[in-house]
């Protein structure tokens, strides 16, 4: 705190006010120019004492030094939050990392990251604790510069008083940390969900499918069962329908979305968080190393293409909705389509008015579909089709 440190001069004038006051009864005042150009005033009876006083300089906060023992279990979420006496500290992420040098290279790593200024992991500050190895991201590229000679899994790793990370300390009694999931918090009126988030390449995923069952506002996202193809075809302002209908698989497969209920993506959409472009799908399926098993989640519902689900992205096999035709029949190729954000009309047809949306596909047989390169293979598809939903992070 500052004090104001008078003169001298002040001391003595204030000493002839009380000698005045005492021999006439006329109020008499203290009167002090600031250099603001501000006056202050104090009546002389009121003052019981003036001394001069230092202006002490405020002592910064000492920096801490972190202890992060390194989580071993991740079947909660693959991102977690370390957390320091009620604030994040740092982050781990257990994530594919690609070695765009070496492929052999490439493998699962548990990275941790030291927080940035803008309240998010600095993804390009990175240490791996299963190798000791630095890990930094180009947000742009999304290809990562591994650097040092791979070693061995380390079981703590440290924050530095000057934010950087190391595998030794740089004091002699760190603080220790908390690690608690990293989840998307997605709450819609009366309704609250809590969606795991992966991490792959430099970008942040839902590792779930969207299950809201109303909008942003609060308002139901009106629900159309197997057998009401002719009403949602017939709506216009957004539906969603459960595949089959079977409450069993809610959790895991979560329900399609009509492309109607993304034309208020404000409405529909987290805050922070968006629906993806075709490049940042195509750009995740880049990074997990072009494997479309790296997707596919280790469930049987894959029929003999069981997925590794190596990159987190944990993809269902959901196939489609359409009012007309009803559920995808798997018959032929087990598939699992998402909604991206681009949108486009098909100038080569013109009894078709309205817009088309891209989607990103992961089939059984490896195959992948983005519409982002101009060739628009299959088109993409209607609003009236049901597709899936994942989120990225802005």
């Amino acid at each position: 705190m500052k004090h104001l440190i008078l003169p001298a001069l002040a001391l003595a004038a204030l000493a002839t006010s009380f000698t005045a006051q005492a021999q006439n009864n006329a109020t008499r005042r203290l009167v002090v120019a600031l250099n603001s150009g501000d006056t202050a005033r104090y009546v002389v009876s009121d003052i019981a004492s003036l001394s001069f006083e230092k202006d002490e300089p405020e002592t910064p906060a000492t920096a801490q030094s972190y202890a992060i023992t390194i989580p071993t279990d991740f079947a909660d979420g693959r991102v977690m939050k370390v957390m320091a006496g009620g604030k994040q500290v740092a982050e781990v992420a257990y994530e594919w990392v690609r070695d765009y040098t070496t492929s052999a290279n490439s493998q699962l790593h548990t990275v941790v990251y030291p927080m940035g200024t803008d309240g998010y992991a600095d993804i390009t500050r990175g240490l791996s604790a299963t190798t000791g190895q630095t890990i930094a991201w180009n947000r742009v590229t999304n290809v990562p510069t591994i650097t040092g000679d791979a070693g061995s899994a380390s079981a703590t790793v440290y924050l530095n008083a000057d934010g950087s990370l190391s595998l030794t300390s740089d004091s002699d009694s760190p603080a220790s940390t908390t690690t608690e999931v990293y989840y998307l918090v997605d709450k819609r009126g009366s309704e609250t969900i809590s969606y795991q988030i992966v991490k792959i390449g430099a970008r942040y995923w839902t590792a779930e499918n969207l299950r809201a069952t109303k909008f942003i506002d609060g308002t139901d996202i009106p629900y159309y069962s197997s057998t009401q193809g002719e009403a949602w075809n017939a709506n216009t302002t957004g539906a969603r329908h459960l595949r089959y209908d079977d409450e069993d698989n809610l959790l895991v497969y979560g329900y399609h979305y009509s492309g109607y209920c993304f034309d208020d993506e404000a409405n529909m959409i987290p805050e922070g968080w968006a629906l993806p472009t075709p490049n940042e799908f195509d750009s995740c399926y880049i990074a997990a190393g072009q494997q479309t098993a790296r997707f596919r989640s280790t469930s049987n519902d894959w029929g003999t293409s069981v997925g590794t689900n190596t990159s987190g992205f944990n993809a269902y096999p959901t196939g489609n909705f359409n009012g007309t035709t009803g559920d995808y029949d798997s018959s032929t190729t087990i598939l699992t389509q998402f909604w991206t954000n681009h949108i486009y009309f098909d100038v080569l047809d013109r009894t078709k008015t309205d817009p088309y949306r891209d989607y990103f596909q992961v089939t059984s047989t490896g195959r992948t579909k983005n519409l982002s390169d101009g060739s628009l293979v299959n088109k993409g598809h209607s609003r009236s089709w049901g597709h899936s939903v994942r989120f990225v992070r802005k």
